[in-house]
């Protein structure tokens, strides 16, 4: 179960910085402002998975 959230936290890591890499310097108004926390938060949330998973990964892999 810990290698399954693992794998999406590293996706939802990959599109949320690919997206907001491509939407950054777009335009600048209150939705598209929202839109970039929006995109912030998911990164910022799937760092803190991979994170907590990081270490049962490890082990698995160890034993």
């Amino acid at each position: 179960m810990k290698t399954g959230l693992f794998i999406i936290s590293v996706a939802a890591f990959v599109l949320a910085l690919y997206f907001l890499v491509c939407d950054l310097l777009n335009s600048y108004c209150l939705s598209h402002f929202t839109y970039v926390m929006l995109l912030v938060i998911i990164l910022l949330n799937s760092i803190a998975g991979i994170f907590m998973t990081w270490p049962d990964i490890l082990v698995k892999k160890n034993k």
